[in-house]
């Protein structure tokens, strides 16, 4: 005992201990002696228990262990020194530093010669060593391991730095695919059309622009409507461009197709009901050939009762205001879209719009419903 300051003086050193033994209480050895003084240094010590006897230390000699681990209830409220130097500590968690920050009695802490962490989780660790400089006498050898460097010389950003590196790659990277992923979303959205018929001429990424097989047991692929006085277009460029390769429809059109003396509206239900598509060649002749609307209606009307898009709309020529136009046709004109004769892209776009022939994994599919209604056009229907 130490009459000096009335403390009490626990000598376990050496002893090869593996726990902190049983410690006595102060005030029951003698009514004046209020602390205890602890020394446990080299021993085989891995952690500090939070024995009886424990609140009245006010200092812990503990070098030379192999303590791993500091708690809360390590810090006797009346402590004023400890040395844990020459220990195996990685680091100090976040509770344990704010209680030795409340610690108002504490004068002096050994921490040199440890495993000490120096990376991001360690930072708050780094903050208290640093800014409590002077309460850590050996503050000059409390190094990093392995790399041995001082923690005084270093900062919070040096610990954190190849965190916050890889988390602005990896901040940037993913900012960087979303908007490449926005991006094109919104191109394709905005152009899917041009976008969907440039694939389906190329072959590629058929899945985005086919669907089940339909209409499988209809004869023909596409009807023909037109008035006879466009017969030319009929016969020079569209029934040729259509039937021979690369797209090889069947077409039925009247010249060819009807049979003499059958009624004609009886036939046009036939042919239409026959077909997959039906090709409105909408032209001024067309609209002045009460046979030729008859057949649209007819195709509008079967189309509607399917819930299906069944009509092709071909813009031969100008045909005037929408608006002049009879109910149906102005009505189907502006809630549809069309191709449009002259058009760069209108073989593709009419090629895309009916149904076609696919092989996919080598396995040839019929398929005989398009997204007709995404065949758009950028021009008004009234220009040629």
């Amino acid at each position: 005992m130490r009459t000096l300051d009335y403390t009490v003086i626990v000598n376990c050193s050496g002893r090869g201990l593996t726990e902190v033994p049983e410690l006595p209480t102060p005030s029951k050895l003698h009514e004046n002696f209020n602390s205890l003084e602890l020394h446990i240094e080299n021993n085989l010590l891995t952690e500090l228990q939070n024995l009886t006897g424990y609140r009245e230390i006010s200092q812990i000699y503990a070098s030379n262990n192999s303590i791993r681990e500091l708690l809360p209830q390590n810090i006797p409220p009346s402590l004023r020194f400890m040395d844990l130097s020459h220990n195996k500590l990685q680091m100090i968690d976040d509770q344990t530093l704010i209680t030795l920050n409340l610690s108002t009695h504490l004068e002096t802490l050994q921490l040199s010669q440890n495993q000490w962490l120096c990376d991001c989780p360690a930072s708050n660790f780094l903050i208290f060593v640093q800014q409590n400089s002077r309460l850590i006498s050996d503050m000059s050898a409390v190094l990093c391991h392995p790399s041995g460097r001082s923690l005084d010389s270093i900062t919070v950003n040096d610990l954190c730095y190849k965190d916050y590196t890889t988390r602005i790659i990896i901040s940037f990277t993913v900012a960087a695919f979303g908007l490449l992923v926005g991006l094109i979303s919104v191109l394709f959205f905005r152009y899917q059309t041009e976008v969907k018929v440039w694939l389906f001429t190329h072959n590629l990424f058929l899945s985005l622009i086919t669907e089940e097989e339909l209409d499988k047991d209809k004869l023909y692929d596409a009807f023909i409507s037109y008035s006879h006085l466009d017969e030319e277009f009929i016969v020079d460029e569209l029934i040729p461009k259509l039937e021979n390769e690369p797209m090889n429809f069947k077409t039925c059109w009247h010249v060819r197709d009807f049979m003499p003396g059958e009624m004609i509206m009886t036939q046009i239900i036939k042919s239409i009901e026959a077909s997959r598509r039906t090709v409105i060649v909408l032209s001024k002749n067309f609209l002045e050939s009460s046979w030729a609307k008859q057949e649209f209606r007819q195709a509008h009307v079967q189309s509607m009762e399917e819930n299906r898009v069944r009509v092709i709309v071909v813009i031969y020529d100008d045909i005037g205001d929408i608006d002049s136009l009879d109910g149906d046709l102005k009505a189907y004109l502006k809630t549809k879209t069309y191709v449009k004769w002259g058009d760069p892209w209108f073989w593709q776009k009419l090629r895309y719009a009916m149904p076609h022939s696919l092989k996919v994994k080598g396995i040839k599919s019929a398929v005989s419903e398009i997204k007709l209604e995404q065949v758009k056009t950028m021009d008004a229907p009234t220009a040629v």
